[in-house]
């Protein structure tokens, strides 16, 4: 990072915006020796102004998280929605989550409603771009299901959400796994204890471990009651600091 970033020094004194954008994530991401956010965004704005179209999209995450200036939210969105008419990857996904956020935030119903309405086709625009990013897809079919789920500016759908979250585990985003157990396991049983599963064998996903627990504690169907796998599922829980769990533990 310290070679690349003389040459991006280099470049940057004729004016290159490639080079002054490189220079600003550098600082951004902490990939040399003290970094700066107050530098990455000076260089940032350099870049903007040198014509960077790439720019605008992390302008937008720039003011949306203030990283060397101050958070502005109406800025930041601004900034997103240039980036969308520029086609820039990833600003449909940004611009989508900052109005799904402001969303629940929100305490004006009709102001929530207009906001969920155009997170939904934001997010929805960019899952179905061509090879979305698999962790950011996944996050944002996961929102999808919650605004199906809460008829968030839209019609209340069981179906929906299944739908979005079906997808949603598709891309691996832990959180589905365990809302597709817990939706299923009343009347399709195998296919949610196989989504359970799942969610466990991805790794780290604390809360659909503890749930794995929680049946074995009590058993159900096709599972037999199992203290001791219980316990063990628990315990894996509890390493991985997810508080049930711990609280759980306390109390046996």
């Amino acid at each position: 990072p310290e070679t690349a970033k003389k040459w991006y020094y280099d470049a940057a004194k004729h004016n290159n915006h490639d080079a002054l954008l490189n220079l600003a994530l550098l600082h951004y991401r902490g990939e040399i020796m003290n970094p700066s956010a107050e530098l990455a965004y000076q260089y940032l704005d350099n870049a903007l102004k040198k014509g960077s179209s790439q720019a605008y999209y992390w302008m937008g995450v720039f003011l949306e998280k203030g990283i060397g200036c101050p958070k502005n939210l109406i800025e930041a969105q601004k900034a997103f929605q240039k980036a969308i008419s520029l086609n820039i990857p990833g600003a449909s996904y940004k611009y989508g989550c900052l109005l799904y956020e402001q969303g629940l935030a929100s305490k004006n119903r009709r102001k929530a409603r207009n906001l969920f309405i155009q997170a939904k086709d934001h997010l929805i625009t960019y899952v179905t771009q061509p090879q979305p990013n698999q962790v950011n897809a996944g996050y944002a079919c996961y929102c999808l299901a919650t605004i199906f789920k809460a008829g968030q500016g839209t019609e209340p759908s069981q179906r929906t959400m299944r739908y979005w979250l079906e997808v949603s585990a598709g891309f691996g985003y832990p959180k589905a796994f365990v809302d597709l157990y817990r939706l299923l396991k009343p009347t399709e049983f195998n296919l949610a204890l196989k989504y359970l599963k799942r969610g466990v064998e991805i790794g780290k996903n604390a809360e659909a471990i503890y749930e794995l627990g929680l049946l074995y504690q009590s058993g159900f169907l096709s599972i037999e009651k199992d203290n001791n796998l219980a316990t063990k599922y628990f315990e894996q829980a509890a390493k991985l600091n997810y508080k049930p769990a711990l609280d759980r533990l306390m109390m046996s």
